[in-house]
């Protein structure tokens, strides 16, 4: 270990030490049946600073501006709407009701309002997934001024069409494969201009798409900071198959962070999965782009979304990281359920467990020591999932002697269940959407009733929110 690394680690453990003594006390005493004091105590103990004043920092110090115009408090809760910024200036949202009812929740450990993803991984011991940990840089003010950290999903503009991806993320998905109108842009040069209040104070960006290097609005925000803030973190998410001049340049003139999103090291599932990519120019810019970041010393990583018929390639993961000298993360991807690891049997998912269990990995350098911990983080998770998957055979066993059409109603009562939790008052919009989802129930049980009425019951099983957004964006009439 170098002495530049010794003096990190001494760091972090000081910080530890300091805020355990500020909030461990206050942390334990608001444990609850959703997160018991045992959990609580493993999740901040494995927090990269320690113990903080608040199980996740997101609605303390950030802002995550969505394709729609949604205003939301980080990509993974998107049942929690701050506000939109069509009708609702970023001001008003940051200091708006919904933000505090948001703040007011994550204070008193509940997760409940969106936060389920995250709850789920810190049950799961899975620490390295768990989003709020992202945050955890961003230090919480008893004042909240000025927001610290600004993510952007403005545009779904794409290349690509990713089998597990969907039309709200990717415009040729949208466009190819669900056959539907461009999402219209809501946002413009106004928006832009409101960013000139926020840029002085924000600590980091992220960007994400879409593919951000094709969002034209993306680089007249990244000209602003670059001019106001250039000592704010600029990150960038891509799928590493847009590098041109123009790029380049802008690379140039800032210190740009890049995570390379990665689903399968095969040239062959690589461009199955990744319709309308191409293998060699994703090796051929990736490689440009680590170099441009030992250059700049910037960070540099790879973003893994294992599927079921990648995830044994997890260690070859791993050392193509390694090989890098890069760190991995590796996302969970909860849809759609015919490529996700956690709706398979309960069998299938310890015989990958195992597999993988076996692999012996290398940890000499500080690199593959972090590595291995998000691997391991994996199978923690995995083996959350083996439980959940016992768990939901049983219970839908109680629908055996359920007729098709109970099922469809208890279907159709999680559907107006979430249209009140959601606050979904357009009645044209709630109509549309129940006559959509009788549609393609009814697609279903034509094409194949046996196979129909077992994908109904699975939905049954499912949170409303992630039963809705699964079969509007995967399932097709």
């Amino acid at each position: 270990m170098g002495l530049q690394q010794f003096a990190i680690n001494y760091g972090l453990k000081l910080i530890k030490l300091k805020n355990a003594w500020s909030y461990k006390k206050d942390m334990i005493s608001r444990s609850s049946v959703q997160i018991p004091g045992n959990i609580l105590i493993d999740y901040n103990s494995n927090r990269l600073m320690g113990y903080q004043r608040y199980l996740c920092n997101a609605p303390f110090t950030s802002l995550y501006f969505g394709v729609r115009g949604e205003v939301i408090a980080c990509c993974k809760n998107r049942k929690k709407i701050l506000g939109y910024v069509q009708n609702r200036s970023i001001e008003d949202i940051w200091n708006g009701k919904e933000a505090e009812e948001l703040r007011t929740a994550i204070a008193q450990n509940d997760l409940s309002q969106g936060c389920e993803d995250c709850l789920s991984g810190i049950l799961a011991s899975n620490h390295n997934a768990i989003l709020a940990q992202s945050y955890d840089t961003m230090q919480t003010d008893k004042k909240l001024d000025y927001p610290k950290r600004f993510d952007f999903e403005l545009s779904n503009t794409c290349n690509l069409a990713c089998i597990m991806c969907n039309g709200y993320l990717s415009s040729t998905y949208r466009k190819h494969f669900e056959n539907l109108d461009p999402l219209p842009m809501v946002y413009d040069d106004q928006f832009v201009a409101q960013l000139e209040t926020y840029i002085p104070h924000l600590k980091k960006t992220n960007f994400y798409g879409g593919e951000p290097f094709l969002i034209d609005i993306y680089f007249k925000i990244w000209e602003k900071i670059l001019d106001i803030n250039p000592s704010c973190t600029i990150f960038v998410q891509t799928n590493a198959h847009i590098l041109n001049n123009k790029i380049k340049a802008l690379l140039e003139r800032g210190k740009f962070h890049l995570g390379i999103s990665l689903e399968s090291l095969k040239k062959e599932e690589f461009e199955k999965i990744r319709l309308y990519s191409n293998h060699d120019r994703f090796i051929q810019n990736i490689n440009y782009f680590r170099e441009y970041s030992k250059q700049k010393n910037t960070y540099f990583s790879f973003a893994i979304t294992p599927l079921r018929h990648t995830v044994l390639e997890l260690p070859d993961f791993v050392s193509f990281a390694n090989s890098y000298d890069c760190t991995l993360f590796f996302n969970i991807i909860t849809e759609p359920h015919d490529l996700s690891i956690w709706t398979l049997e309960p069998g299938v998912i310890q015989n990958y467990i195992d597999e993988l269990s076996k692999i012996d990995l290398p940890q000499k350098t500080a690199t593959e020591k972090f590595n291995v911990q998000q691997y391991q983080s994996y199978l923690n998770q995995m083996k959350r999932w083996k439980e959940e998957a016992i768990a939901r055979e049983e219970y839908i066993k109680t629908f055996e002697n359920l007729s098709l059409e109970k099922i469809q109603e208890l279907l159709f009562e999680k559907a107006h269940h979430y249209i009140q939790t959601a606050n979904v008052t357009d009645t044209e919009e709630i109509n549309s959407f129940l006559s959509s989802l009788e549609n393609k129930i009814n697609t279903l049980h034509q094409k194949d009733p046996v196979e129909s009425r077992k994908k109904l019951e699975f939905y049954c099983t499912l949170p409303d929110e992630r039963f809705i957004h699964e079969f509007v964006t995967h399932v097709h009439a």
